[in-house]
């Protein structure tokens, strides 16, 4: 299918794995566009995503561009700023018209990532659309969730809790930002376990050898010829309590040891 969609855990690589598909030919991933109003409608929200694919893959090769959140006016590697404000790193992407500067077929390969709208809905977009997942071991994803202004960072996912009123409300009774957050993955990680494991990818497979992980997403992957290099954990999250973490995610082991 030329059209796929990509989910995953917030900040697991999502967006990297579109600037890395935007490396290829033929090939556009456009990263958390403009998509849904009505979230709080499945049947509706369904429509709007098949409006926008149409809307968007007519506009790519019409003129070239399309909607999507950017910065400077290209999908990066990363939206949250390497400087910390207030203790915090804060995401600096905005909305608008991306520009791509290659020759389109009629069949190019758009992806479309959503982590929370995606994950919310994904049990609706299974049967029409391929869907991938990201995903990234998740000490390391509560570790970044402690160091961002996001909303994870409180325990919440305001997307992904419109889809899905039962998880908003769990989340609402519970009064520790820890206990929220490990909420938020056990539903994640449930999630991307509907999906077929071949269509799951690792953020740290995707660090060693770009090409190769992102080879069930794009037959061209072999093209991809950046490298790139791992964090270094203990620098990227100055004292971050590893322990206290690590207990936190150990009713998870079951569902973490699909990937890990």
């Amino acid at each position: 299918m030329s059209t796929a969609l990509l989910t995953g855990i917030p900040r697991a690589g999502t967006t990297l794995t579109c600037a890395l598909l935007n490396e290829l030919p033929n090939t556009i991933a456009l990263a958390e566009p403009p998509v849904f109003e009505a979230l709080g409608d499945r049947a509706a929200a369904l429509q709007e995503l098949r409006l926008f694919i149409a809307a968007s893959r007519a506009s790519l090769l019409a003129r070239g561009a399309a909607p999507s959140r950017h910065i400077n006016g290209a999908v990066p590697d990363n939206w949250v700023m390497e400087t910390a404000e207030n203790g915090l790193r804060a995401a600096k992407a905005e909305l608008g018209d991306v520009r791509f500067d290659k020759k389109l077929t009629p069949e190019f390969k758009l992806f479309i990532k959503h982590p929370a709208e995606f994950l919310g809905l994904l049990d609706d977009l299974t049967p029409e659309y391929p869907v991938y997942g990201i995903v990234r071991h998740p000490l390391a994803v509560l570790a970044s969730w402690q160091s961002v202004h996001m909303p994870v960072q409180d325990g919440h996912m305001p997307r992904l809790e419109a889809c899905q009123p039962t998880l908003a409300a769990g989340l609402a009774l519970v009064p520790g930002v820890l206990e929220r957050q490990v909420m938020l993955l056990r539903f994640i990680l449930t999630q991307l376990g509907k999906l077929p494991r071949a269509r799951v990818i690792r953020y740290e497979d995707m660090i060693a050898n770009p090409a190769q992980a992102l080879a069930p997403l794009a037959e061209n992957s072999a093209l991809i010829t950046r490298r790139l290099a791992p964090h270094d954990l203990a620098k990227r999250y100055p004292g971050t309590d590893w322990d206290v973490l690590a207990a936190a995610l150990a009713p998870l082991q079951v569902l973490i040891s699909r990937y890990y």
